[in-house]
């Protein structure tokens, strides 16, 4: 079986992932993991996509297909039907996982078991890289080593988890056993930093943009007591953003990093 980022957590009593009212230990998810697996597993051999949206069945499909070494095509949940279809038939998918699960009319096929991540789609129609199993443990692992994730770390997952740095976010801390905290809002909500407190979150993750937003909001770091690391990746933020940022962590003791991409 392919090493999977988690694995060495799947019976702890510590909390994985937060959503709402609703807290979830890791033996607690594991077992709603072991639910999907066990309906996955009547599907034909063969790939699987993911509608990846940030829900507690989302992360549990994504999680259930890696571990039935199928090889996962992670999707964004708002794309269409037609482009749906196509992907379908191109990769000759056996299902479409998500808050429901699609069964499809395929032939079984064996394919050597891999994560399939979008890319941005700047050249119009869209296409995947392949990564092995072992490179994403990896990746998940060198993450955690690189910014110190902890276990008593707490994360939210405000970037999509069909985005490669969306979803590192999700893999680095359920690699550590550390927690993930669920929001279906952006954060220009206030709903997202009332789960972002209520969850003790000590980290944020933003793209530039997540972050000139914030400047022009006069983000106050202050304001969040959980709060202690700001990563930054996918493209180059302004210097002045960044002095600021830098600014404002370094008076409350704590980390802005700017990182590079995948």
């Amino acid at each position: 079986m392919p090493e999977t980022p988690w694995q060495h957590h799947s019976a702890s009593d510590a909390l994985a992932l937060i959503d709402g009212e609703v807290e979830l230990s890791y033996g607690q998810l594991f077992e709603l993991v072991h639910q999907r697996r066990n309906t996955l597993a009547k599907c034909p051999p063969g790939p699987v996509a993911v509608a990846f949206a940030p829900t507690v069945e989302a992360i549990c499909a994504y999680i259930a297909a890696l571990e039935e070494q199928r090889p996962v095509l992670l999707l964004d949940p708002a794309t269409n039907e037609d482009t749906r279809s196509n992907l379908a038939h191109r990769y000759r998918l056996q299902a479409i996982l998500g808050a429901t699960d699609h069964f499809l009319s395929a032939e079984p096929t064996m394919v050597e078991p891999q994560l399939l991540l979008p890319t941005s789609g700047s050249t119009g129609s869209p296409k995947f890289v392949r990564l092995s199993y072992a490179a994403i443990a990896a990746n998940a692992r060198s993450i955690a080593v690189a910014l110190d994730i902890t276990p008593d770390e707490s994360a939210p997952l405000n970037l999509p988890l069909f985005y490669s740095y969306g979803l590192s976010v999700l893999n680095s801390h359920l690699s550590i056993g550390a927690t993930v905290v669920l929001s279906p809002d952006g954060i220009l909500s206030r709903e997202f930093w009332n789960r972002f407190d209520a969850g003790e979150c000590t980290s944020l993750a933003g793209v530039p943009h997540t972050y000139q937003t914030l400047r022009r909001m006069r983000f106050d770091p202050h304001t969040h007591p959980s709060l202690r690391t700001l990563t930054q990746a996918g493209g180059k933020l302004d210097i002045e953003t960044r002095a600021w940022f830098h600014e404002r962590m370094d008076l409350l003791g704590g980390r802005f990093i700017v990182m590079y991409g995948q």
